[in-house]
């Protein structure tokens, strides 16, 4: 049985057929429609618009793109905000190093001048005649100085050389036959001369 807003189609049954069988669509008077067709139209649309809807259809979100629209948005934040500039702790003042304490030299004494070297001992000579004349004089000595520099040999004042220190032999040449020679041998250093002194005669015949 029908519904027709609750109440069953049977209700019509009480009319003649011929009620229903057909009456002019108001408009379209020429164009008649059968009348239970009318009402089962009716029927089919106050049905379907009583039909449950059906549920709407709930957003389903990917999460692969929730994570990468997260992740643009953090770094959009991220490169909107300064970064932050780190503040340096003050340096600490160097501790100033004392320095090595300067000690005091005494300054060396100048050097001292020496003493006078000792005079050479036991000044003696010898000769050899020479044939055809003149002669060959050998002065020896002690030597007796420790600071000598050297020694100095003079005949009759002139100076006749200078030899080395620590040296006790001096030889000279003389021209002539015979003679009396003043040698003197001189020990000598910065100070000064210690001499000795021998008287030669010479006899050549």
């Amino acid at each position: 049985v029908f519904r027709f807003s609750g109440f069953p189609v049977s209700l019509f049954s009480g009319f003649p057929v011929s009620l229903f069988s057909s009456f002019p669509f108001p408009l379209f008077p020429n164009f008649p429609i059968p009348m239970p067709r009318i009402i089962l139209l009716l029927v089919l649309l106050l049905s379907a618009c009583n039909l449950p809807q059906p549920p709407a259809a709930t957003p389903t979100l990917d999460s692969a793109a929730v994570a990468t629209i997260a992740a643009a948005t953090l770094s959009a934040i991220r490169a909107q905000t300064p970064a932050a500039t780190p503040t340096q702790p003050p340096a600490a003042a160097p501790s100033p190093t004392p320095g090595p304490t300067a000690s005091i030299t005494p300054s060396s004494t100048a050097n001292a001048t020496p003493n006078p070297p000792a005079a050479p001992l036991g000044l003696s000579y010898t000769f050899a005649c020479a044939y055809g004349g003149g002669a060959t004089l050998t002065l020896t000595w002690q030597d007796t100085a420790s600071n000598e520099d050297g020694y100095r040999i003079y005949r009759d004042g002139i100076l006749l050389g200078q030899i080395a220190a620590n040296t006790s032999k001096y030889n000279d040449s003389l021209p002539g036959y015979s003679g009396v020679f003043v040698y003197r041998v001189e020990a000598f250093n910065l100070t000064g001369g210690a001499p000795a002194q021998v008287t030669v005669t010479l006899n050549c015949q």
